[in-house]
């Protein structure tokens, strides 16, 4: 293979999109379509993790997984939770459901292919489908990290009202949080992320500058803050509602503002709720680490595509997905330092390059977002 075979799948890569979808070409969530399209995508995500937990045979699961596949692939493609202009600005409804197909995709397939059974550590829990289904890091599971990883919980867990009290002070200072950030963005850029049609933040050539690095920056605190407000409203839901214990919900992030490499970002102090969901299809292979390490990047790069692409107005691969490819470059860098000085990435430039890094390349991925029309909303405060 020649070097213009190279450039060329290189430039086939780079040039990847993911058209606009037209107005009519998704139907509008009814009672029809919720028993014959969203309803069965969950049961298939249910009953791939039944086959798994009850040590079904290969073939079974196997046989099984091209129906599952395609009620998820249906569902995400065919379903529309904000059909017609008047419900623009809740298309993020769509995102959501998207996302929620390719997550339970990539676990089917692992759940599929897993030659050990998913079971809890602690054999006096059960090991059952449903909380299979519901646990995305995996922590108490033989498939998840340690439970010495999970983020040290900073609420009381010793009473149940204490601990709700505390998560709901969180709900109300993420969601404050949120707006200030996204009321300083539009200080600095009047109108960014205001039309549900896209608008660009980058400018004409194309490059960065002081003022789109910066909200690239603050665009970070951003989902840092929704999809804490997320999980706490879930943790208040199955804390408060279904009398589960606080200790099955241990917080969300590890200290992200402590992170002094990108791997440590990535690995260990951001969510992990997707973890096995971009890792697992690539640990399955008898692959090098670092070639899992890129194959669950790329894999993050998609689940983010196939996200924006349901907002209705296309995706283009490489401003998004490639923001998450350079990120498994970074840490490969990082990895050569260690290699050559004999000692990891750390300390205050370590802090320093994992800002810069991130809030750099984020340029491209934001402005991809804004583009089209992954419109950011103030949450209370409206003046």
């Amino acid at each position: 293979m020649d070097a213009k075979f190279w450039k060329g799948a290189w430039m086939r890569l780079t040039s990847l999109s993911f058209p606009p979808i037209p107005p009519d070409a998704r139907s509008a969530l009814t009672t029809r379509t919720f028993l014959t399209t969203l309803l069965p995508s969950f049961l298939s995500y249910y009953l791939a993790a039944r086959l798994a937990i009850n040590s079904r045979a290969l073939s079974t699961r196997i046989a099984f997984l091209p129906i599952a596949l395609y009620t998820t692939y249906k569902c995400a493609t065919t379903l529309d939770l904000a059909p017609g202009e008047e419900n623009a600005r809740n298309r993020y409804f769509n995102d959501v459901l998207v996302l929620s197909m390719t997550l339970c995709s990539s676990r089917i397939i692992v759940w599929t292919f897993s030659p050990t059974p998913p079971r809890r550590l602690d054999p006096s829990l059960p090991s059952s489908a449903l909380q299979l289904c519901l646990s995305l890091r995996g922590y108490g599971w033989n498939w998840g990290p340690p439970q010495s990883r999970a983020p040290q919980e900073w609420r009381p867990t010793s009473s149940v009202m204490r601990f709700v009290t505390a998560t709901v002070l969180s709900v109300i200072f993420h969601t404050i949080l949120y707006d200030l950030v996204l009321i300083q963005i539009e200080c600095i850029a009047p109108g960014t992320w205001q039309s549900p049609w896209g608008t660009p933040i980058l400018p004409p050539s194309g490059y960065p500058n002081l003022q789109t690095t910066a909200i690239s920056f603050l665009s970070f605190f951003l989902i840092y803050a929704s999809v804490q407000i997320i999980y706490d409203v879930s943790t208040l839901v199955g804390v408060g509602l279904f009398q589960q214990p606080p200790s099955k919900w241990p917080p969300l992030y590890d200290n992200v503002l402590l992170s002094t490499s990108l791997a440590q970002f990535w690995g260990h102090r951001y969510h992990q709720l997707f973890r096995q969901t971009f890792a697992g299809p690539f640990s399955l292979l008898p692959l090098p680490v670092i070639v899992q390490l890129f194959g669950a990047f790329v894999i993050s790069g998609l689940f983010h595509c196939f996200g924006t692409w349901a907002i209705g107005n296309g995706a283009d691969w490489w401003p998004m997905g490639g923001f998450f490819v350079v990120n498994a470059l970074g840490i490969g860098l990082e990895r050569v330092w260690s290699y050559l000085f004999g000692r990891k990435v750390g300390g205050l430039a370590g802090k320093v390059w994992t800002v810069l890094w991130l809030a750099g390349w984020g340029n491209w991925l934001f402005d991809e977002y804004s583009r089209k029309g992954m419109v950011y909303q103030r949450i209370l405060l409206k003046f």
